[in-house]
């Protein structure tokens, strides 16, 4: 038996849970999956390389701690991708604006929770886009989804309310989720990233704000801006001070 654990840092209200198999040879397989040490469900059958596996809870279940068990499999045990899907707080007034854009690429597109969409600035660095939440926020995390061709070597500066708060720096490829979670949440309402070195058009398929407005002590949430649920790319996060 092999298990991995994901901690979400807070409760959420998880109402589906989906994970891309990693396995050869292909077989019947047995996963339990377990919040917060309470069995939720089991995955059993045959599986194969890169199937995904999907489940969605007909009552959402409060949670932080997130594992699944492999009780059997012909393979070593492995996944590509875990993703968890759960109501969060939305940020109705948030808004984007940008240094520029394509006609088609605005930059509410970086905010609808559509990773197919994105803004595009049609021009390389500096470009900056920036997202104004509508309300003071306690932001404790930034999570931006990479637009980029090619890929290569890119600098993104991310201040609150224009005060730096850190910098992503490093080989970056399209898709790629970038994930930075801050020593201490911040007061602040307008989060932008600004782009000074890429071989790319400057562009962002989409942005997360991890935070509640700063007079909603509780519940704490995530804030997948304008869609209500939040997708965790377990493998694709990049921290960077």
């Amino acid at each position: 038996m092999q298990w991995i654990e994901i901690d979400l840092l807070r409760s959420y209200e998880i109402d589906k849970i989906r994970a891309k198999v990693a396995q050869s040879p292909s077989g019947n397989t047995e996963h339990q999956v377990f919040l917060d040490g309470a069995p939720l469900f089991d995955w059993t059958g045959l599986t194969v390389n890169e199937q995904w596996l999907e489940h969605e809870l007909a009552t959402p279940a409060s949670g932080q701690h997130l594992r699944i068990e492999t009780q059997n499999s012909p393979s070593w045990v492995a996944w590509f991708e875990i993703e968890v899907i759960a109501d969060v707080f939305p940020f109705p007034a948030a808004t984007a604006t940008a240094s520029r854009s394509l006609p088609f690429d605005p930059p509410e597109n970086a905010i609808d929770g559509d990773k197919t969409t994105k803004w595009n600035a049609g021009d390389y660095p500096a470009q900056w886009i920036e997202v104004d939440l509508g309300v003071d926020t306690l932001i404790d995390g930034i999570q931006a989804n990479v637009a980029q061709l090619p890929d290569g070597f890119t600098q993104h500066n991310v201040s609150i309310d224009a005060i730096p708060a850190f910098s992503w720096t490093g080989g970056t490829s399209d898709g790629e989720w970038l994930y930075q979670s801050l020593p201490a949440p911040v007061i602040g309402r307008h989060v932008r990233i600004e782009t000074t070195d890429s071989d790319s058009w400057v562009a962002w398929n989409e942005i997360i704000v991890h935070g509640n407005p700063a007079n909603v002590p509780e519940p704490s949430a995530l804030a997948l801006l304008a869609l209500g649920c939040f997708f965790l790319p377990i493998p694709m996060r990049r921290y960077k001070a």
